[in-house]
């Protein structure tokens, strides 16, 4: 069973942060997991989980990754994270200050 969006959200920054705030989501950690892989592991996703797919304009893609994707995007919306490039997930102060608490 997949998280609520607020478990995600704050696991992604969570993760991010550790990562050094300014990861793209597919570079790999120490573990060789991508951001996507990390969070999948700390939620203990079941392979079922990991491996469903959807149909995107006729293109199988990831629900799991596209899930995370939607909580980046909620993420951006409440300024906790920004794309200084395409491809990079940046945690801004708003959001270090949130996973410090």
């Amino acid at each position: 069973m997949y998280p609520m969006y607020k478990q995600i959200e704050l696991a992604l920054l969570q993760e991010l942060v550790g990562r050094g705030g300014r990861p793209s989501p597919s570079d790999k950690d120490a573990q060789g997991r991508t951001v996507y892989d990390a969070l999948a592991d700390h939620f203990d996703l079941s392979k079922e989980d990991r491996e469903r797919t959807f149909l995107d304009e006729g293109k199988p893609r990831s629900k799991w990754e596209n899930m995370v994707r939607w909580a980046c995007r909620k993420l951006k919306d409440k300024g906790l994270l920004c794309s200084p490039h395409r491809g990079v997930w940046a945690v801004t102060v708003a959001g270090r200050e949130l996973v410090r608490g």
